[in-house]
């Protein structure tokens, strides 16, 4: 993770960055999507996840979530 902050402003991809507001291993989520360099990128919080977002209580919120943003993509690529 030493590389991250001079790699993303070269991503260009669309992104989404998902952050568990209650995570005690991963710090500074909102650092690392204002360094994205993509023009197109979102940004979504589940306060009161921890780190395994796909695991907590949140899931399907999240998992919904992640599809409708692919869904959207899809149909911004189309």
């Amino acid at each position: 993770m030493r590389m991250t902050p001079e790699v993303l402003p070269q991503v260009k991809a669309r992104a989404l960055v998902v952050e568990a507001g209650k995570d005690r291993v991963v710090k500074g989520v909102d650092r690392y999507f204002a360094l994205l360099g993509s023009p197109r990128k979102d940004y979504l919080v589940f306060p009161e996840s921890g780190h395994d977002l796909l695991l907590d209580r949140d899931r399907e919120a999240v998992a919904r979530a992640v599809r409708d943003w692919l869904i959207a993509s899809d149909n911004y690529l189309q």
